[in-house]
């Protein structure tokens, strides 16, 4: 059997811990991923598991369907899907050429198998194309763009028309953080993609589990899911990485990175062989 795991940095190996003072020729771009710091390595290896991992920094979860589809398709030995949750400040712009809805862009027309290490291939998705006509960025709002008061204000016209904010005039960025990111379109997409997540699984007899690291990785309880879609086959974590190891180690995850951001090693292997095992039921090998 094979094991998957999908996630952003944390799921990479990732740290910036070494990146070069002086960037030259030979040492940028600096990649920052597939070191030692994964817990999706400590795992799969634990398992004796062959395994494919796909992750890429700073990425957001409206990819993990599509990152998916394609590892079954790649693979057809999976028996056991393990996501890693990713933060809700996300969000994806793309450019094609033609600019058409009707020029299909390939699934995996930017998907890179980066290096296997041991049993493990490693995957992620390139930006964009070598001829520039196709780029799918992933990007983030910042805490001054939720500083930022976004007034609203609507009348009937006679049809319905939004008066404030002027979405012509005011900045994107305030208008993606505050009538996206923060509202009911991000959450209910997110549920629509974690369904999907689920159905591909069922289909192909592959376990699903999901987790969070902190608060902003949070994912609502299963019973509250359960009002949005019918949630029985995937396994959601009942705390974050951040909440277990305060509660269960105290353990303050903060004070164990190499970056600042990024945990260290010894973290993710407790991750990896106490955090997700106390988690999750145990009927896979």
């Amino acid at each position: 059997m094979r094991t998957a795991a999908i996630g952003c940095s944390h799921t990479s190996g990732y740290h910036v811990a070494d990146i070069p003072e002086h960037p030259t020729m030979e040492n940028w771009p600096f990649s920052g991923k597939w070191h030692d710091n994964n817990w999706a390595e400590y795992y799969i290896n634990d398992k004796g598991n062959d395994g494919v991992i796909f992750a890429n920094p700073q990425h957001g979860w409206w990819s993990y369907s599509e990152w998916l589809s394609h590892l079954f398709q790649t693979y057809d030995d999976i028996g056991e899907v393990v996501v890693q949750m990713t933060y809700w400040n996300r969000f994806r712009l793309a450019v094609q050429y033609p600019m058409h809805y009707e020029n299909l862009i390939p699934l995996d027309i930017l998907y890179t198998k980066d290096t296997t290490k041991g049993k493990i291939d490693c995957w992620f998705p390139k930006n964009g194309t070598e001829d520039n006509k196709v780029w799918d960025i992933p990007m983030q709002a910042f805490k001054e763009d939720f500083q930022t008061e976004l007034p609203f204000a609507v009348r009937y016209d006679p049809e319905f028309k939004i008066d404030e904010p002027d979405l012509r005039s005011i900045p994107y960025m305030t208008v993606k953080t505050h009538m996206e990111i923060m509202s009911l379109k991000a959450q209910r997409e997110w549920f629509k993609e974690i369904y999907i997540l689920q159905e591909m699984c069922r289909q192909k007899g592959a376990s699903l589990k999901l987790f969070g690291l902190n608060s902003w990785t949070w994912i609502p309880k299963l019973k509250e899911m359960n009002k949005y879609f019918d949630f029985n086959y995937i396994q959601v974590a009942e705390d974050t990485v951040e909440d277990w190891f305060l509660q269960k180690k105290d353990i303050n995850v903060g004070t164990h990175t190499l970056d600042g951001e990024h945990f260290d090693n010894e973290l993710h292997k407790m991750i990896a062989l106490e955090y997700i095992p106390s988690q999750f039921r145990k009927e896979d090998k």
